[in-house]
């Protein structure tokens, strides 16, 4: 999470500086390396129910800050016309941010990876065994702030592991077209052409307005509210601010 903490950091300050075409690339970049995080720690044999829900829980900020930047985007577009591909731009961000989590989490709970891995020959299998054990590992090394605080051999054995599995996995995806498909991040054009033309996809969530000036104080977090996200068969999505969460 070190890539995703540091983009979202960065985020913040160009946010409060107003740079919004950069701080919508950091952003990217954090829901990017959050989607890599999510994929290892929700097919983690190893992490219990508790575990992958309190790894979830952790990338709630991001989720906050990133509704909330959307929202100041689109409001200020509504004055001045050059923001307005910026604010469709964050609104697609934010969609894609909530699917991802919303459908990694869905996976480990239906257990998806073992049914897709089953149809494997034997030397599929094997390799598949492998891929859990490093995976697994990883996730445990991960969740144990290694990449932070652990000494420069724990920190090269971590990268070693890394790539291992992202090795392993390559080859898993050549052997098995639905694991490849599944481990694909999200893409909102296959969603968007999956959906009915007069469907609407709506994605509710709850979220703190952030307040960026106040961000390294304790109030940075406002009363949770309600967004509503909705994205229909043309692409078209609406950020909506739907009212104060009621318990």
């Amino acid at each position: 999470l070190r890539t995703a903490q540091t983009a979202e950091n960065l985020a913040a300050i160009t946010w409060e500086l107003g740079d919004y075409v950069q701080t919508l690339h950091l952003f990217a970049q954090a829901v990017d390396a959050q989607e890599r995080q999510l994929m290892l720690q929700m097919n983690s044999q190893h992490n219990s129910e508790a575990d992958k829900l309190a790894f979830v829980n952790m990338l709630q900020e991001t989720a906050d800050s990133l509704i909330t930047f959307q929202r100041t985007v689109a409001q200020k577009a509504q004055t001045d016309r050059k923001l307005r591909a910026l604010a469709e731009q964050s609104a697609a961000l934010t969609l894609r941010a909530l699917l991802q989590r919303k459908g990694r989490v869905l996976e480990a709970q239906i257990g998806s990876s073992p049914a897709l891995l089953a149809t494997l020959d034997s030397s599929g299998q094997q390799l598949a065994n492998t891929w859990r054990d490093k995976v697994s590992q990883l996730s445990q090394l991960t969740l144990q702030g290694i990449q932070q605080s652990g000494s420069p051999q724990q920190r090269a054995a971590l990268s070693a592991l890394k790539t291992e599995v992202n090795e392993l996995t390559k080859q898993l995806q050549k052997r098995s077209a639905p694991f490849a498909e599944r481990h694909l991040p999200v893409d909102l054009s296959m969603v968007r052409v999956a959906l009915p033309k007069t469907a609407l996809l709506a994605e509710y969530a709850i979220y703190r307005p952030f307040e960026v000036a106040a961000r390294q104080q304790d109030h940075a977090w406002g009363a949770p509210r309600y967004s509503l996200v909705a994205f229909d068969s043309t692409g078209r999505i609406g950020v909506h601010d739907s009212g104060r969460w009621q318990h």
